[in-house]
């Protein structure tokens, strides 16, 4: 027997060409479906069918965020030509078993319509079913943990030439302790599905940078930093407490959104180049020092920037950025105010932890009448089918 998955168009042009009632007769009268059943008793989805004279198609959609991972599907006309050991369907063996490249919501299956009109048939559908997954921001734990005070010195600046972060202006390392921990995720994982009453599966990912070295940002266009010298720096989360002196601190929802829009070596094709760390650099000094001339301190960079990809960036960043929260994948920026007078603020980025969490785990499930019901059981376990007639032309 052959199989296909079809997709709306296709039943709609079978329809056009096929003079046939388009009807659905699940045997037990539920309304032309029944229902998806993970771990017997959790309804996550509906299977529909109906057929013309060269297919029957069998219809699945899940709700409640729930998705298919895997699915088999047979049909006959006797229970005993379902594939079974001992009374226990053998979903390996059914005639339908795709290979889903990824977990899908919906899905249609055309079996050959073989059958008389009238005719009633057994369907059974197995499928692996995946909950709703979500990723939980560690943020406020991570700037939590992060010390009140560090060490870093710069280790290269962009105008070098050289370096390890070409996407940035300067490289930072920084002591250890800045770093992230995984213990953030040790505490975190075990609390993420506390007020949810199913099985609920999580991963933590918790990335460090390279080493102790972060991308760096000058806040500051006039004061310096220097490079292999050493300085003793209060720690700032951006999304928090900022240093008192800082300028223009609204902005730095707007700059974390540019942090994270990745614009160093973007072709920007109406002005027919690529965004570099200078324009970006200058963009944010743009942000920091909103209303301030910045010329009489940038002149050293003269011909090292574009004034229109500096406007684009920086326009983007204000009318995107405001309210802007980090979230799974992105960066936070993160403050290094030096102890030393007259030294450099640094905006360093950190990449966030954060916790994805599926809700539900993985279930079996199979569609039929519930584990309840005296008809659509398979004798061996709570496995379920489910009937439909045949229906014919006038």
């Amino acid at each position: 027997m052959r199989w296909r998955i079809v997709i709306a168009m296709l039943v709609a042009l079978s329809v056009a060409s096929m003079p046939v009632i388009m009807a659905t007769a699940i045997a037990d009268g539920n309304g032309g479906s029944v229902d998806l059943w993970a771990g017997q008793h959790t309804d996550v989805g509906d299977v529909s069918v109906h057929n013309d004279a060269d297919f029957v198609y069998v219809t699945i959609t899940t709700i409640d965020g729930w998705s298919i991972c895997c699915l088999h599907v047979d049909a006959a006309v006797n229970l005993e030509d379902i594939p079974q050991s001992n009374g226990n369907p053998v979903p390996g063996l059914f005639t339908y078993s795709p290979q889903l490249d990824e977990c899908v919501n919906d899905i249609t299956v055309a079996i050959d319509n073989v059958w008389e009109p009238g005719t009633e048939i057994i369907i059974a559908v197995h499928a692996c079913m995946k909950g709703e997954c979500g990723c939980v921001v560690m943020l406020d734990e991570m700037c939590a943990s992060l010390p009140e005070q560090t060490v870093f010195t710069v280790c290269w600046e962009g105008n070098d030439g050289i370096g390890l972060m070409t996407d940035s202006f300067m490289d930072v390392s920084v002591d250890y302790r800045m770093v992230p921990g995984y213990y953030l995720c040790d505490d975190m994982e075990q609390t993420c599905c506390e007020e949810d009453d199913r099985d609920c599966q999580t991963s933590c990912v918790c990335p460090r940078p390279m080493g102790v070295v972060m991308p760096g940002w000058c806040m500051e266009p006039y004061n310096i930093v220097r490079k292999g010298v050493y300085y003793d720096a209060n720690v700032y989360c951006s999304t928090g407490s900022l240093p008192e002196d800082m300028l223009n601190q609204d902005n730095m929802d707007n700059i974390n959104y540019l942090l994270n829009q990745h614009w160093v070596g973007t072709w920007v094709p109406e002005l027919g180049m690529a965004a570099t760390v200078n324009d970006v650099q200058i963009a944010i000094w743009n942000m920091t020092y909103m209303g301030v001339d910045l010329a009489p301190w940038i002149t050293w960079m003269e011909g090292m920037y574009n004034e229109d990809m500096v406007a684009m960036i920086f326009a983007d960043a204000m009318q995107n950025g405001d309210g802007f929260m980090p979230g799974c994948d992105d960066v936070v920026g993160i403050l290094l105010d030096p102890v030393r007078d007259e030294s450099q603020l640094v905006l360093v980025e950190m990449p966030l932890c954060y916790i994805m969490t599926c809700s539900g785990g993985e279930e079996t499930a199979w569609a039929g009448y519930g584990v309840d019901s005296e008809i659509g059981q398979f004798p061996g376990n709570w496995a379920m089918y489910f009937y439909y007639t045949v229906t014919g032309s006038d």
